[in-house]
C-alpha cells in the first residue's frame, strides 16, 4: 500500500518529538531546512515483528514487555486526552 507524502509526513511526526513539542491536537509545520536536517539513512524504512518497550513500574523498578506481531497482534494504548469536559 503506497501512501501519498508519507516521508513528509514521518518527518514532521519525529521532528516534533525530537524538538520535544507536546501534543495537542493541532499538526507542527516546519520548514524546508527543518525538514532536510533529518535524512533517512539509504532512504530505508525496515520492519519489525517484535516491539520492545521499556518502562518503570509502579514501585520504581525497571521492565521491559515485548509485543510481537506473529502471536499477539492486537495490544490497545492509551490515546492522547482532549479537554475532558469535551
Amino acid at each position: 500500500m503506497c501512501i501519498q507524502n508519507f516521508v513528509p509526513h514521518l518527518k514532521e511526526h519525529l521532528l516534533s518529538h525530537l524538538l520535544g513539542h507536546r501534543y495537542d491536537g493541532d499538526e507542527c509545520t516546519f520548514t524546508v531546512q527543518e525538514h532536510n536536517a533529518l535524512t533517512l539513512v539509504n532512504n530505508c524504512i525496515y520492519k519489525h515483528n517484535i516491539l520492545h518497550v521499556n518502562y518503570t513500574t509502579y514501585d520504581l523498578h525497571r521492565a521491559q514487555d515485548s509485543l510481537n506481531l506473529r502471536t499477539h497482534a492486537d495490544f490497545m494504548t492509551l490515546s492522547h486526552e482532549d479537554d475532558p469536559e469535551t
